[in-house]
Order: C-alpha cells, then sequence, then structure tokens
C-alpha cells in the first residue's frame, strides 16, 4: 500500500471566467476518497476571492481553470513544433498552453502568462496555493469516457467526438444551458471544465498537457504536501500522546478502585492491610511514570487541548484548531519558523453573548496570557469565529 502523509485530496478546482468588465468564479470542490472522485459542493458567479473562499473554506488548496475573453483556441496537425504554427508573430514563452493530443490533431488552448499572473496575486494575498491552471474547452474531453456522448457542450464551446476521441470543436452560437448528471449531481456546461480540470489532477492523462512552471504552481505543490505533513503528522502525535494519558489514567482509576474495595473488605486483616500497602504504591508509582512523561506538564500540547475541550459549552464547536503555526510561509531550503506559544482556533456558536461568557471564563485561566478575537460574523443563522490565544510562556 502507497502511504503518503503528504496526498492531496481535497482540492477546490475554481473556473476563472474573464469577461469584457473583468471575471468571476465558478467553483467544484472535489474530495479523493478510496480513489473514487467525490463532489463535494459547487458554486457559480462569485466575483471576489474572499467571496471564494466564503465556499471553499479558508485552508484549501486550488487548481484554476482560464475560460472566456483572451483565450485562444486552436486545432492544428500533430507534428513537430507544432506551437511555432499556432503564434506566429507571437514568443510562446509569454504564454501558458493546455494542450489535447489525439493521432493527428492537437487541440491547443493558450492564454498570456500576464493575465494569470493577475489573477494569482488576488490569492496570495490570502495566502491560498494555486498548484495547477489549464485553459480552454478541450481539457473537458476527459469526462466524455464517463457522459459517453457525441456531443458536449462546455462555456461557450461544442466538442465533437468520434468513438470517444475528440475530433473537432465548435463555437456555441445559443445561450442554451446544458445539464449533465455526474455523481448524482446535476451540473451544467460551465461547470464541465472545473470537474474536468478536477479529474486530470487526481489521475493525469499522458495525452493532456498541462501548463507547467517550477517556480509556481510545482513549488507549490510541494508546499501543500508538506504542509500536509506536517499537520497529518502532527495530530497524529496529538492524538497518540492523549490515548497515552487516557490509557494511564484509567489505569490508576481503576487502581483507586480496587484499592478501596480492597481497605473495605479486609480492613481488618493483617494480610488486607499489606495488599493494600502494596497497591498505594503501585498507584504512586504509576503516577511518578506520568508526571515524568510530561504529559500532566503544562508544557505539553494535550494539557492545553485537554484545558479547551473541558471548558467547551454544549452551543461552541470548533471547525479548527492551529496550535504552534508557522510565523511564516514555508518555502524550499528555508528553516521552518513556529510561533511557540499561541493557539488559533476557527469555531462555531449559536450566539455572541455565549462566545463572550466562554472567553471569560477562559481569560480566567493562570497559562493564557491574552485573548484575541481575529473574526467574528453572523451566517446562516450561526456565529462563525476565530480566535487567537497566546499562552503563558512556562
Amino acid at each position: 500500500m502507497n502511504f503518503n502523509l503528504g496526498h492531496i485530496n481535497k482540492i477546490s478546482s475554481v473556473s476563472v471566467v474573464l469577461t469584457d468588465d473583468g471575471y468571476y468564479f465558478n467553483v467544484v470542490v472535489l474530495k479523493q476518497k478510496k480513489g473514487l472522485l467525490e463532489i463535494v459542493k459547487k458554486e457559480q458567479r462569485l466575483h471576489s476571492v474572499k467571496d471564494l473562499l466564503k465556499v471553499t473554506g479558508q485552508y484549501t488548496s486550488f487548481i484554476l481553470h482560464f475560460t472566456g475573453k483572451g483565450i485562444l483556441n486552436k486545432k492544428i496537425e500533430n507534428r513537430p513544433n507544432y506551437r511555432a504554427n499556432i503564434l506566429l508573430n507571437a514568443n510562446p514563452d509569454e504564454f501558458y498552453f493546455t494542450d489535447v493530443i489525439t493521432e493527428n490533431f492537437i487541440f491547443s488552448s493558450m492564454i498570456r502568462k500576464s493575465v494569470v499572473t493577475e489573477i494569482l496575486e488576488h490569492f496570495n494575498q490570502k495566502l491560498n496555493h494555486i498548484i495547477s491552471i489549464s485553459t480552454g474547452p478541450f481539457i473537458s474531453s476527459v469526462l466524455q469516457p464517463q457522459l459517453n456522448l457525441k456531443q458536449i457542450v462546455v462555456n461557450d464551446y461544442i466538442l465533437l467526438f468520434e468513438n470517444q476521441n475528440l475530433i473537432d470543436f465548435e463555437k456555441k452560437e445559443s445561450n442554451i444551458i446544458k445539464s449533465y448528471t455526474i455523481d448524482s449531481k446535476t451540473l451544467d456546461h460551465n461547470d464541465l471544465s472545473c470537474l474536468g480540470h478536477g479529474a486530470l489532477f487526481f489521475n493525469p492523462d499522458k495525452s493532456i498537457i498541462l501548463p507547467e512552471d517550477e517556480t509556481i504552481f510545482v513549488a507549490n505543490k510541494r508546499e501543500t504536501e508538506q504542509k500536509n505533513i506536517f499537520i497529518r503528522f502532527g495530530a497524529g502525535s496529538i492524538i497518540f500522546y492523549f490515548l497515552l494519558f487516557f490509557g494511564n489514567r484509567l489505569y490508576v482509576d481503576s487502581l483507586n478502585e480496587t484499592i478501596s474495595v480492597n481497605y473495605e473488605k479486609l480492613a481488618t486483616s493483617e494480610q488486607t492491610m499489606q495488599a493494600i500497602s502494596k497497591l498505594k504504591e503501585e498507584k504512586l508509582r504509576k503516577e511518578k511514570m506520568l508526571s515524568s512523561s510530561g504529559l500532566l506538564n503544562k508544557q505539553f500540547l494535550s494539557f492545553y487541548l485537554m484545558e479547551l475541550s473541558n471548558s467547551l459549552p454544549p452551543s461552541i464547536s470548533f471547525t479548527n484548531v492551529n496550535v504552534r503555526p508557522f510565523l511564516n510561509e514555508v518555502k524550499r531550503n528555508f528553516k521552518i519558523e513556529i510561533e511557540e506559544n499561541s493557539i488559533y482556533i476557527i469555531g462555531e456558536t449559536e450566539s455572541s453573548n455565549v462566545l463572550s461568557e466562554w472567553i471569560q471564563k477562559l481569560e480566567r485561566k493562570d497559562w493564557i496570557a491574552k485573548i484575541d478575537i481575529l473574526n467574528y460574523f453572523f451566517v446562516k443563522g450561526k456565529g462563525e469565529f476565530e480566535l487567537k490565544i497566546e499562552i503563558v510562556n512556562v
């Protein structure tokens, strides 16, 4: 079995629709589970990265597909140096190409790198990683075996197939919306490019060539995989030590119960007194073992997680807890720096009053130096919040 802690199993596949007035986003969130691709959610016509993040969540990786104004789509003969025949008077290094290669033809879509860079800047400001891009309608041909149709409408184009092979394309003249059913969900023709790009990300096809950039997409993917390794290994370590702590606690409690029962039954017996003495010694030895392991120390992560979970009211829930976060962006060949005395929490609450009372309760704990409310907004009957807890340096 191929075990990879850095594996990316969830992405947000975004279609960037370029228009005369600017651009907007369509998004399909995809998750790979046991080798199968699952559509988690989808949304259309989002006009900012901020609106997009409300749908996908703050901590996600993106793949972008560009369509609309400024995209050049061509069908050319399959022969060496074919890109020179597409751009006769332009420098190919100034463009990103997405190519679908068939036996006789190559279907190529291209976009200027400057246009892509402008869009990427909006994501970089939010510290979200773009790990792949694509352009044009041809990438959706990867869905043909599942749809099994001779014509597939993708955005403003119609793809034509013969024996499941792409043979031609034409401009869509009407504004009719074409719907398709995939994974028991209904998607229209504007969602297919998102789904096609996502399918290729999880299951690459040698006949479809996506743009590559070592300094952007490849580097971002490596950083995302390294972050996944750090998070999953850290979470696994916390769970392991928590189970170890919990198991030892159960064992100590069991010893306490045994001492109590034996004391009541055999209090008048010298033999009983000796047994009780031995059990007490065993209890002290186990308690020393717990203390020496550090599990009961405030310097141990499980202490803070246990304190937070024990104090949590039923009407508040956590969606993300980030202990010892990165101080800066993780970069290759640079040391990873960690914010040692901070915990970041994202969660939901039924009301702001409940959240305020819980925060006041936490502030009375001696291990907490300060609590900052970084974000709070009320959506669909629930308050969503983000907190920063500064820990007393012990």
